[in-house]
């Protein structure tokens, strides 16, 4: 899809604030309302605007620990690597997982309240039975935490 510098600018500013009216929006652009709204809704519709969240501060809900999983399967068949990215995607504390070249098949980036929570997610991947290896990262603090892309 071609954006012109209009959509990327509607863009950046629903990455900083998606709460903006379109008013708000067609203001800070020197535009009127109506065509704000309308490339908003060709935005969506495209699928270049996936939706709308609120972030929430980890911290405030006690997962005080951020922790990076890398995760090597077994074999690497079908069935083995839908069934292993179906129950990740259904484990609550995993925020991001990514299938990875290298040493490891994925990274996992969770947020749990303890190290025994930690512990308790190794042992619900180790029962799958076909995961081989982990090594696991403890974030020490985060530098950049960035929710946009760049545009």
């Amino acid at each position: 899809m071609q954006l012109d510098d209009t959509d990327r600018a509607i863009l950046r500013l629903l990455q900083e604030d998606a709460l903006l009216s379109y008013k708000e929006i067609a203001a800070r652009l020197h535009l009127s309302s109506t065509p704000i709204f309308e490339r908003v809704k060709k935005l969506e519709q495209q699928g270049v605007i996936k939706g709308y969240v609120a972030l929430v501060d980890r911290l405030q809900m006690g997962l005080c620990l951020l922790v990076l999983c890398n995760v090597s399967l077994r074999d690497h068949n079908t069935s083995t690597i839908e069934n292993f990215e179906q129950r990740i995607g259904g484990i609550n504390m995993v925020l991001e997982c990514f299938q990875t070249s290298g040493q490891y098949d994925y990274q996992i980036k969770l947020a749990v309240s303890s190290m025994e929570e930690y512990q308790q997610f190794l042992k619900q991947i180790s029962d799958l039975g076909y995961v081989s290896d982990t090594n696991s990262t403890f974030i020490l603090r985060e530098v950049v935490n960035h929710t946009r892309i760049p545009l």
